[in-house]
């Protein structure tokens, strides 16, 4: 099994029961597809004779709806969520479905092997790690503001029993 067909590395499939994919992986994942999309549509446009009108307009429907995706992807934000990242292999599969269509009407300039965007490397130790990070990190800045808001309301304190 793969890390495109089961959303883990190679080396991690069966070990892991979960994986982190941070936002510059779901980028970097995002670029691959939309590479092999544009390459796909050159081949589209190459060809159109030969798919057919009904084809192409389905195409274009596809295109339409991967460039959506895409533009709504651009934040850091957007991409911090597992969905994002599992949207974007289900696009993969719709454009190797596509390939495969332009590959029987013999309208594909190159192969329709595509490779996924590498998996990231680690083992279970980093992945534990950053969400470990991630927790500690988030914890310290609920604190610091905890500290900060009642300080803020020590200060306040003084100056209203000076005022009564």
């Amino acid at each position: 099994m793969s890390y495109y067909d089961s959303g883990f590395s190679d080396a991690r499939v069966g070990a892991v029961p979960f994986a982190v994919v941070l936002p510059g992986t779901i980028k970097q994942e995002i670029e691959s597809i939309d590479h092999y999309v544009r390459r796909l549509n050159h081949d589209v446009q190459t060809h159109k004779a030969q798919l057919g009108p009904e084809l192409v307009e389905d195409w274009h429907l596809f295109v339409e709806d991967w460039q959506t995706f895409v533009k709504n992807s651009e934040s850091w934000f957007s991409r911090s969520s597992a969905v994002t990242y599992d949207r974007a292999l289900d696009y993969r599969k719709r454009a190797d479905a596509w390939a495969e269509i332009l590959r029987r009407r013999n309208a594909a300039s190159e192969s329709a092997e595509t490779l996924p965007a590498p998996a990231p490397k680690g083992d279970l130790i980093s992945s534990v790690l950053k969400l470990a990070a991630i927790g500690i990190a988030a914890y310290v800045g609920v604190n610091v503001y905890r500290g900060w808001k009642a300080s803020k309301q020590r200060q306040l304190q003084p100056q209203q029993t000076e005022a009564a």
